[in-house]
């Protein structure tokens, strides 16, 4: 069982605050410079995750810390962190955290695609590689 300051006495099955603060922590600091809109307000994307902070912690009329927004913060930023930011520093070198081959397999499978690197035509060459630049957000 989880500890009560991270579930706030609710029983959760799946994080949702927690999975959806994490992508707009990794989205706000992969798109730093875009121009957001909250309730009226434009603020660059790389203070959106603080507003939502400050959002919830208004809305809770200060008794409460939204600690759900800061858990997913914290692990966007571990994530950012050693996906991003390590790779950068070690010139290229070296990817601290990848996506394992297994879940790319998985992923195709429910799409019906094949194993990873089968193009279909019996050619099996390895991971496909997919542009996905300007897919969301961008």
């Amino acid at each position: 069982k989880l500890p009560t300051f991270i579930t706030q006495n609710q029983s959760h099955r799946f994080f949702h605050r927690h999975l959806t603060f994490f992508v707009v922590y990794i989205w706000s600091k992969q798109h730093s410079q875009h121009r957001v809109n909250f309730f009226g307000v434009s603020l660059t994307a790389a203070h959106l995750p603080f507003a939502y902070l400050l959002m919830g912690y208004a809305l809770n009329n200060g008794q409460r810390i939204p600690v759900d927004i800061l858990h997913g913060m914290f692990v966007g930023h571990i994530y950012f962190y050693l996906a991003c930011v390590v790779p950068k520093v070690l010139g290229g070198r070296r990817a601290v955290l990848s996506t394992p081959i297994a879940l790319f397999d998985v992923c195709n499978w429910l799409e019906r695609r094949g194993p990873v690197g089968d193009d279909g035509r019996g050619n099996n060459d390895g991971p496909v590689v997919v542009d996905v630049d300007g897919v969301i957000g961008g």
